[in-house]
């Protein structure tokens, strides 16, 4: 399924650097079409307690993504209006599975984006799956695109909301916490980094110097000092976050099999330096909290496993990390957190 990433640019704390997309699904539909769609985003908002500044923004984005940007009060207008034949004729002409996805992550992001969805705000959600006849599994993939493209939290609370909606919309049938935690890692995985289930750390799969291309790494690894890697980190974006960084000496040493080669992650998570050689796992820069002198770093050797301060003007490879996201560390043999 080809999903339209409006927001995977920015975090929730960026919003300022949101941009409308030049390609959103239903940007080639009648304009009627375009309007209905307006109009159901607004309806799920007004149907929120308040609408907040921050939904009033992403939902300008969208209608300036479908080119409405006069009709931003006509669809509010319109909205309170909406006759459910309205709303069924919008449903019906969205036959393709790329406006269908368009749809439902736009109105997910937008109820999710500051509150869980109250009972209004279900009810429509529940009438657009049921017409496009969409399976749970689906609605756990999709809301895990909207979670990480936002930067969301996605912690036990927003399961909880989550499998409350899907219990609604798979008729008593619940996708479980395991299941969303396990899209979200898919996810993750796809787009060029590795979340850490137990600290919530975001890694990035490529070295400084690599390029995230079509699903896989490609290009070569910058090996050099420590100080040169940390400026260049500054320009390093990659699943749509700017905002990584070296690691600390604790952060990298979790990646480490002490006394053995290779990585502490899933099998073919992280890719070598030198792509030819998946074997050749190589040494990594970190930072040193209280090095024993002040030109030291932490240096981890990833091909024996061993770790110890060195000077900080020789040359390894950084393995970026950044710890905007936070994951609530679920049993993945745990019960459903709704009971049947």
């Amino acid at each position: 399924m080809r999903l339209n990433r409006l927001f995977v640019t920015a975090e929730r704390a960026n919003l300022a650097s949101l941009q409308p997309v030049a390609n959103h699904a239903l940007l080639k539909s009648a304009q009627r079409t375009r309007e209905l769609y307006a109009a159901l985003l607004a309806a799920l908002l007004l149907s929120g307690d308040a609408v907040s500044e921050a939904q009033q923004q992403v939902f300008d984005l969208v209608l300036q993504s479908l080119r409405l940007e006069p009709v931003a009060v006509q669809a509010f207008k319109l909205a309170k209006k909406l006759q459910a034949t309205q709303l069924n004729q919008l449903l019906n002409a969205l036959k393709k599975p790329e406006q269908q996805t368009a749809l439902l992550l736009d109105t997910l992001i937008l109820v999710r984006l500051d509150a869980v969805p109250n009972a209004t705000q279900a009810d429509l959600l529940t009438q657009i799956w049921r017409v496009f006849h969409c399976r749970s599994e689906t609605l756990a993939r999709i809301a895990a695109v909207a979670a990480m493209g936002l930067g969301l939290p996605y912690d036990k609370d927003a399961l909880l909301s989550l499998a409350a909606l899907s219990e609604r919309l798979s008729g008593g049938n619940p996708v479980t916490a395991p299941v969303w935690r396990q899209e979200w890692l898919k996810y993750a995985a796809e787009t060029g980094v590795w979340i850490d289930p137990t600290t919530g750390l975001m890694w990035s799969r490529i070295n400084l110097g690599q390029q995230w291309q079509r699903g896989v790494a490609t290009g070569g690894s910058t090996l050099e000092p420590l100080d040169v890697l940390k400026k260049e980190c500054k320009h390093f974006l990659l699943a749509g976050f700017e905002d990584w960084r070296v690691p600390s000496s604790d952060e990298l040493e979790l990646l480490k099999r002490d006394g053995q080669a290779g990585y502490a992650v899933p099998d073919g998570m992280f890719y070598p330096p030198d792509l030819r050689h998946p074997d050749d796992y190589s040494a990594y820069w970190s930072e040193l909290a209280n090095p024993p002198r002040p030109s030291d770093a932490w240096y981890v050797n990833f091909d024996v496993g061993k770790s110890f301060p060195i000077t900080r003007y020789g040359c390894a490879y950084a393995r970026l990390v950044r710890g905007a996201v936070t994951i609530e560390a679920v049993n993945v043999d745990a019960e459903p957190l709704l009971e049947p």
